[in-house]
């Protein structure tokens, strides 16, 4: 491994009074004037779990001294783990190699709470570090006998981007994020998914990279394995995990077309995949890893099709020799499979002045709460479905205490140590509950127990979602759900779909801000019935498609805004026009023709009495073939949830809607009662009563029985002094006296 980083310090002295260091050309990013050369020192560990499983590293870096804790991290590749190379063009030969996997590590520095650290051990430390808003990366200078290491801080610079030098995704909409929920403290937890969801990772590594680490098939593997781990390590705050299943290597040739389109470069990847990766082996996700100089981004991705077999691709361009930097273009590209677009910085906050789905970063390691709730967003509408599954037992056996995820016999995992100071649930050393808690994670886990039942643990962000419930048996929360699609919103002028309220006016707004309407009819028909860039419904065969005037409403959005002056959207160009006097506006973003234009209206979006669009098309309400009827399965009571359920109104039960009673509850097993404490009081008061009143009815019997008995009997006893002459045959005591005294023994 020598010889995949023999550049010497000397070396690297030289590099950098000449001011051409290599990673300095990443991503045209202007670093500051810190690089450091340091000598970590590893600290004893006297933890209960020995050496390997964790490690601890003290390291001085810009003249403060810093203590790094590791954890090990054994579970994201995969028990069977193949490797295809190829000896010929088309002929691959499949090895499964022993893969070293105790030298990987996550963690966190001592005395920040919300630092991320993803390190290998294996030839000296290199990884990444983040702390104080800062992002510094860490390598190992290999031809130093004193284990020597480089450390350099990465800064964000406000340069002007080129196309070469960003990732190849482009996005008409650079305002998507401005409504977002931006800033909360509680909002990662409320977004973040409670349900581990695992991506299944299949990586190829190109003949471009393959012969820039030197034709070595073991170093290739092992910065693909450094490359994961850290990558691993972003998305664990998302409670995402990344999985290794395999890699292949084109060691003769590149086996797809690697041109100056990126667009062309991944529909041929693709292609590719399904072709010849698909039948050999199950995954989610296959990124391609280049290193060809003629490229113009760093990478690009298929938007939110990690589900979907035929999409779910990237490739990602590594530059320069530092794993911190191809980590993070690495989990970029993934973060658009997984639903996150570009972060608009002026609307997204991380915490850094850069964060990690920026359209340029690689300053920072973390994502947004834009990025956040764009993940769930796609979650709750179904696009992550395919991660849900575990990955196989002999896969992930061996759990990790402090890596904030449930597993193995764990009964919670609070993180480091840091982070466990604030959670009084969670025994940090050994990942069980402390005494007397039943929990310690979740949004329905308060003070260490369940939430009372009826607690709402989600509520309801826009006029389609719906509010979930805690259930009083479990610290989580139900998965989100939002109303049916089709259900009717903003007073009959949209539509819900996927959890929106979709209508003209607010996707102009979206775009060019408050005050901006949906412009006239003329406008639309202007516009995309010309089928250009300026006005489609949609592509087919490389070539736009005319909108007919009933699909008009259903192409290109068009606005109009009381303010005449331009609007600064991106980089997008503004288009003017006045179609028969009436002011209409739109966008053109520079775009090839096959990408997604974030300016088409959007599909649920109202386009008739009872219609909405679909891929371009005004269509019927009833074309969305969904399977629950408000009025007739939820007798008029409720609203119907994107899972085909009744969400009853206040005071009607479920999971029909049909009785009147004390529950709140969103389908059937949703979520659970909300009772009315007062209601059930009388109710226990009327109870009372009626027990009380029924014992007093069973007394008054009783006596009333006994007054008979005692009638009865003296009735007999007078009958029988009639029979005897009227006089009752007693005798008096002074007889029965003198009767005694008379005894014969006188």
């Amino acid at each position: 491994m020598v010889e995949l980083r023999c550049y010497s310090l000397k070396g690297f002295l030289l590099l950098l009074l000449l001011g051409t260091l290599t990673f300095g050309h990443v991503w045209n990013r202007t670093y500051s004037p810190f690089y450091e050369v340091i000598i970590p020192q590893q600290l004893e560990h006297t933890g209960s779990q020995g050496y390997k499983s964790q490690v601890s590293y003290m390291m001085d870096i810009g003249g403060e001294r810093y203590v790094i804790h590791l954890r090990q991290k054994r579970i994201f590749i995969a028990a069977t783990f193949p490797v295809y190379t190829y000896s010929g063009s088309a002929m691959f030969h499949m090895e499964e190699p022993h893969i070293q996997d105790d030298c990987y590590y996550h963690g966190y520095v001592e005395g920040f709470t919300d630092s991320v650290v993803g390190i290998s051990t294996c030839y000296g430390l290199s990884g990444f570090l983040q702390f104080r808003n800062l992002s510094y990366g860490i390598e190992p200078l290999e031809s130093s006998i004193d284990f020597q290491h480089l450390v350099y801080q990465i800064e964000y610079s406000e340069d002007l981007y080129s196309e070469s030098t960003s990732c190849g995704m482009n996005y008409a909409n650079q305002n998507m994020h401005s409504k977002g929920v931006l800033h909360d403290p509680q909002f990662q937890e409320i977004y973040t998914s409670p349900q581990t969801q695992y991506v299944e990772s299949f990586v190829v590594v190109s003949k471009g990279q393959f012969d820039y680490l030197r034709k070595n098939e073991t170093a290739v593997i092992e910065e693909v394995i450094s490359v994961i781990n850290q990558a691993d390590a972003m998305y664990e705050s998302l409670n995402v995990h990344l999985m290794l299943v395999g890699i292949e290597i084109w060691t003769a040739d590149n086996l797809v077309s690697i041109s100056h389109s990126a667009e062309d470069i991944l529909n041929n990847f693709a292609d590719w995949k399904m072709a010849s990766l698909n039948p050999r082996l199950t995954y989610d996700n296959a990124a391609l890893i280049l290193r060809e100089t003629v490229l113009p981004t760093v990478g690009l991705a298929f938007d939110s099709k990690i589900c979907q077999p035929e999409k779910s691709a990237f490739f990602a361009v590594f530059k320069g020799n530092q794993t911190a930097r191809s980590a993070v273009i690495f989990a970029h590209e993934l973060g658009h499979c997984l639903g996150m677009r570009h972060d608009d910085s002026s609307n997204c906050n991380c915490g850094s002045n850069n964060c990690l789905m920026a359209p340029n970063s690689i300053s920072s390691f973390a994502f947004s709460d834009c990025s956040i709730a764009d993940m769930a967003d796609f979650k709750d509408s179904g696009g992550t479905q395919c991660l849900l599954n575990i990955p196989g037992t002999a896969a992930i056996a061996i759990s990790t205490c402090g890596n904030k995820i449930v597993e193995g016999t764990e009964q919670c995992d609070c993180g480091n140590k840091e982070e466990c100071k604030m959670n009084p649930c969670c025994t940090f050393e050994t990942c069980t509950l402390t005494l007397g808690s039943v929990c310690a994670h979740g949004r329905c886990c308060v003070n260490c127990k369940f939430a009372t039942a009826g607690l709402t643990c989600r509520p309801s962000t826009n006029e389609c979602d719906l509010p979930e419930f805690c259930d009083g048996r479990s610290e989580n929360c139900r998965n989100n759900t939002f109303k049916q699609k089709g259900t009717p919103c903003n007073n009959n002028n949209g539509y819900c779909y996927r959890g929106l309220c979709q209508y003209h006016d607010g996707q102009c707004q979206d775009i060019f801000g408050s005050g901006t309407k949906s412009a006239e009819f003329i406008c639309y028909e202007e516009a995309n019935m010309q089928g250009d860039r300026f006005g489609n419904c949609g592509w087919e065969d490389d070539k736009f498609i005319q909108c007919n005037p009933e699909n008009a409403l259903c192409g290109k959005i068009q606005c109009k805004h009381p303010i005449t002056a331009p609007t600064y959207v991106g980089n997008a160009s503004i288009i003017y026009y006045a179609p028969k006097g009436s002011i209409c506006k739109t966008l053109n973003f520079p775009r090839p023709i096959n990408i997604v234009d974030e300016t088409w209206v959007h599909d649920g979006t109202k386009c008739g009495a009872d219609k909405l669009c679909l891929d371009h098309r005004c269509v019927s309400v009833s074309n969305l073939d969904v399977a629950c009827d408000p009025k007739k399965h939820c007798n008029g009571h409720g609203a119907c949830n994107n899972v085909g359920q009744c969400h009853c109104d206040i005071g009607w039960t479920p999971p029909d809607c049909s009785h009147k009673g004390l529950a709140r509850r969103l389908g059937d097993m949703h979520t659970t009662p909300i009772y009315d404490n007062s209601k059930r009081n009388w109710l226990l008061v009327g109870v009372g009563l009626l027990v009380l009143h029924i014992a007093i009815i069973i007394i008054a019997i009783i006596i009333k029985r006994r007054q008979s008995t005692e009638n009865n009997e003296r009735q007999d006893s007078q009958a029988y002094e009639t029979e005897n002459g009227g006089q009752p045959q007693t005798t008096s005591q002074s007889e029965q006296t003198s009767a005694f005294s008379s005894n014969p023994s006188a």
